[in-house]
């Protein structure tokens, strides 16, 4: 690392915050062998949350072809082709910014290879590909643990920076969106499925659980028995998550049993609080009227349903309001089928409907009546 200027003047405190948290669950990937490791275009996307558009800089230093192999092999059924294994040599540069000013320069090294492809290019690309960007996983490893770096601790998830002494403490996480699950590099993949083909491809490992963080489990199962509102759960257990750095730390979920992290969970946890509970008999929605055909003389003419406004353009402010409560209320309760169960019930669309059909619905979801 070249050190260039003081850190503690450069990085903010919701950066530090960030970079001082354990990586998300989701974020972690296992390959073939088993071993955990943070997609490549996740580096690139971390590496962007946390330093801004153009706040670093990926340079390919040395790049060195180290072999090249072809073999011929023949599949149960079809002509024999050439399985291509070329294996490259890369090095690569990081430098990160903050405000224009050079934080810090890493470098790092790695081989890749491109096994077993039947096209000469397809390995070639595959090979330098996984090169340059193992080479930048490793170099961005000197920036912590939202880089992977607390992988190589066994695989844990649990931040290992923790704390870094020329930086001024914060007492508390910024409310950041949790990760969602990182998917493969689809070009991996297609590499792995055209090695698998050809019958030389390493089994893959189950994986291994991942181990609860004892304190954020604590702080779940807690927030769980005794949070009785939003407020409960936002103030008191976020709180406390926040402040012991574990908002990001695995957890057992205490309402579904499975893995999850500590913010994800009261996130949810506050979503079912103080929001409109639906008696169990508002389950059984009525069943919609039957349609009937008016007599042909007394049919709109066709000029007339097409000149009918859009949804939200009937110019009534007393039907806009109606609206906008219903969808609030789907939104508070997690109905994603509004538009589907209110046709079925109905008997006409949200769009069409009046001012009264719509408080209706709605006084039917939360279980009173108007």
């Amino acid at each position: 690392m070249t050190d260039t200027v003081d850190p503690q003047s450069l990085l903010t405190k919701e950066q530090l915050d960030y970079l001082l948290q354990g990586i998300h669950p989701g974020r972690v990937k296992r390959d073939g062998k088993g071993f955990s490791h943070v997609e490549a275009w996740d580096i690139r996307r971390t590496l962007i949350r946390v330093f801004g558009f153009g706040g670093y800089d990926v340079r390919l230093t040395d790049l060195e072809l180290v072999h090249q192999h072809g073999e011929q092999r023949r599949k149960e059924y079809g002509d024999p082709y050439t399985a291509w294994t070329v294996i490259y040599r890369a090095t690569v540069q990081l430098a990160v910014r903050v405000g224009g000013v050079v934080l810090g320069t890493w470098e790092g090294s790695a081989v890749g290879a491109g096994e077993n492809q039947p096209n000469l290019a397809d390995a070639h690309d595959l090979a330098i590909k996984t090169a340059e960007s193992q080479a930048l996983k490793r170099a961005a490893t000197n920036l912590g643990d939202q880089f992977g770096l607390g992988l190589y601790n066994g695989g844990q998830l649990n931040p290992v920076v923790i704390r870094s002494l020329p930086h001024i403490a914060t007492v508390e996480q910024p409310d950041l969106p949790a990760d969602e699950t990182v998917l493969s590099d689809p070009e991996d993949e297609a590499a792995q499925r055209a090695a698998t083909e050809t019958g030389n491809d390493a089994p893959a490992a189950d994986r291994p659980p991942i181990e609860p963080h004892p304190q954020a489990q604590a702080i779940a199962d807690g927030a769980a028995r005794q949070a009785k509102t939003k407020a409960d759960v936002k103030g008191t257990w976020w709180g406390q998550g926040a402040k012991a750095r574990v908002l990001n730390s695995p957890i057992t979920a205490p309402d579904t049993g499975q893995p999850d992290v500590l913010g994800g969970y009261l996130t949810r946890l506050a979503a079912t609080l103080d929001q409109p509970k639906i008696p169990a008999q508002a389950g059984a929605l009525p069943a919609p009227q039957a349609a009937t055909t008016p007599p042909a003389g007394q049919r709109p003419a066709p000029e007339a349903v097409a000149a009918l406004p859009p949804p939200g353009q009937h110019g009534d402010p007393d039907r806009t309001t109606a609206l906008k409560e219903l969808r609030d209320l789907a939104d508070t309760i997690g109905l994603n089928s509004l538009e589907r169960d209110f046709r079925d019930n109905t008997g006409t669309t949200l769009g069409q409907a009046t001012a009264d059909q719509i408080r209706g619905f709605t006084a039917l979801l939360t279980g009173h009546t108007t």
